[in-house]
């Protein structure tokens, strides 16, 4: 925070620039999620990338990076957040001697002022990529701390998961969905959505998804919510907030956000104000946030890929519809690295820090078969280059 020396610093704005076209230009969806964002976010600053458009990127200078160090890397815009077994005084005096001389920033931070308005019409992305049929449905939510945050969690939570509502008709009912549907009240700061996705299974489309989709939130409005799904969700609740306690990496990182959004006691606060909520107050916020007029809706159609066709790997493809899209590229990524890998001793060190990994329990469950995936594919590709280095002796 103080004294700071920018080196290097062409190289570090290539290095961001390239950062930039790996995670987003050179994905199969990236330009498409900057695209939808955009279209949603159509005043807030929410609406930009957090590394900056392209242009934007090349053309910063080395003091316009000083003049933002000064204003947002200073004390007063700074928060100090330790987890674990310590002396409180003990560290509030290391606290004032390490940081207690550096003064505040002599400009504070601008105030986000823009709010973004309420939507008044449909606003509709499609798009083709090279990935599966997708359907990403989206409407205005509220920020953190707003009073229907808690019954918009629990909307969420009684879409979503394997014994959730879109599971049971996209995936159970209709196998027109692979994976696991989504429905994720997301809050922050300033603002927030609720966002409703599925990858669509081949023989349906992602109009067909969409429908019926809308239908179960329409359902969730206007229909009865048993006092059995009520508390079957509860009981998730309750679990999770023990659950996200067992880290301290993890609780720390939960503290510093929700003190920079909102407050950090809100972590205290949140499981008791869900549990508080009841079916009329979920019919409630569907009733006057998930208006179907004023949605934003992105839908993906498979591109044919330019040359030789890859044949799709239908066990790849059911665990990707199980995770977040923008890691699809970056995990299609890895895996093409492995199969093309000619280094059989750094592929072997990989098999053993993966086994080590999931011998340890410290997985995911969520990600756990996609670790495996990824050791069987290490496994084979090296058992290729020790087959080929035999025939070449």
């Amino acid at each position: 925070m103080q004294g700071g020396i920018m080196r290097e610093f062409y190289t570090e704005r290539d290095n961001v620039r390239e950062e930039r076209r790996l995670r987003t230009e050179s994905t199969p969806t990236g330009k498409f999620r900057e695209a939808f964002e955009a279209l949603f976010w159509q005043s807030h600053p929410y609406g930009i990338p957090t590394l900056g458009w392209a242009s934007e990127v090349e053309s910063i200078t080395a003091q316009d990076c000083r003049d933002f160090y000064k204003i947002y890397y200073a004390p007063n815009n700074a928060r100090l957040v330790l987890v674990g077994d310590f002396d409180s005084d003990e560290v509030i005096a290391m606290a004032k001697k390490y940081f207690g001389r550096i003064p505040r920033g002599e400009t504070p931070p601008r105030p986000v002022i823009t709010e973004e308005p309420k939507p008044i019409a449909e606003r509709r992305m499609i798009a083709e990529a090279e990935t599966n049929p997708r359907v990403q449905i989206r409407f205005r939510g509220v920020a953190m701390g707003h009073t229907d945050e808690a019954a918009l969690d629990i909307a969420a939570q009684l879409l979503s998961g394997k014994t959730g509502r879109l599971y049971k008709r996209l995936v159970t009912k209709e196998e027109a969905a692979m994976g696991r549907p989504r429905a994720n009240n997301s809050t922050q700061k300033y603002a927030g959505y609720f966002e409703l996705s599925a990858t669509v299974k081949e023989g349906h489309t992602p109009e067909d998804v969409e429908k019926m989709i809308l239908e179960e939130v329409a359902k969730l409005r206007d229909g009865d919510i048993t006092d059995y799904e009520l508390q079957k969700v509860k009981n998730q609740v309750l679990a999770g907030s023990i659950q996200r306690l067992r880290n301290n990496t993890g609780l720390m990182f939960q503290l510093a956000l929700l003190d920079t959004w909102y407050k950090w006691d809100h972590i205290n606060e949140s499981t008791d104000l869900m549990l508080a909520i009841t079916a009329d107050d979920v019919k409630r916020v569907a009733a006057e946030y998930f208006d179907p007029k004023t949605k934003t809706v992105a839908i993906y159609h498979t591109k044919a890929s330019e040359g030789t066709a890859e044949q799709a790997d239908p066990e790849l493809e059911a665990m990707l519809a199980d995770m977040p899209e923008e890691a699809h590229g970056q995990i299609r990524g890895a895996i093409k690295r492995i199969v093309s890998s000619k280094d059989l001793q750094k592929l072997e060190m990989q098999i053993k820090v993966m086994e080590d990994a999931l011998a340890s329990g410290q997985v995911p469950e969520q990600q756990a078969k996609m670790f495996e995936y990824m050791l069987n594919a290490m496994k084979k590709r090296a058992g290729e280059l020790k087959g080929s280095s035999k025939e070449s002796n």
